[in-house]
């Protein structure tokens, strides 16, 4: 009897993203979206539903498109685009929760979000830095790594400000 080895790949090549399928992928998650609120929307704020669709959005695209283009330049891409996304959320319930504080206490949270920002600026400077060669052993996987590490602070900022936000509308 012959020895039989076996050996797993894939069997395509990953495929760059063009702007015609990002737009056939962002159709598809807005009827998801409509699908997540009428099945988890019962309960929920206004606001809550629409922080729960937004961050819906954003992982399902970097899901969708990182599965067509796995390459590490596309997961890179999409790793960015996905940060960009919690950027942009970030941003959006930080000024909502400035409108909601009193002059005083405004100068409290644009004090610890310029003190949070420094943190992060720092916190990916040694992200990348333990990345390098010298630290990690190399490898392109080490880029996807620090991406979504640096990712994940802002991630973790936009989540934390909207539940600030949140708190201070449903006393």
């Amino acid at each position: 009897m012959v020895p039989v080895k076996l050996a797993f790949c894939q069997n395509d090549s990953p495929t760059q993203v063009t702007p015609q399928m990002l737009q056939t992928i962002k159709a598809d998650i807005e009827k998801e979206v409509t699908a997540l609120k009428q099945r988890k929307g019962k309960d929920k704020s206004a606001d809550e539903i629409a922080f729960m669709a937004d961050t819906f959005r954003i992982e399902q695209t970097f899901r969708k498109t990182t599965a067509i283009d796995y390459s590490t330049a596309g997961m890179r891409e999409g790793t960015n685009v996905r940060r960009e996304g919690y950027d942009k959320l970030l941003n959006i319930y930080y000024n909502k929760l400035l409108k909601l504080l009193k002059p005083a206490d405004k100068i409290i949270l644009v004090n610890a979000q310029r003190l949070w920002i420094a943190y992060r600026d720092n916190e990916a400077k040694l992200i990348y830095k333990l990345s390098e060669d010298e630290y990690s052993g190399g490898g392109t996987i080490q880029q996807l790594i620090s991406a979504g590490d640096y990712a994940g602070l802002t991630e973790r900022r936009a989540i934390e400000i909207f539940q600030y936000y949140d708190s201070v509308i449903n006393k």
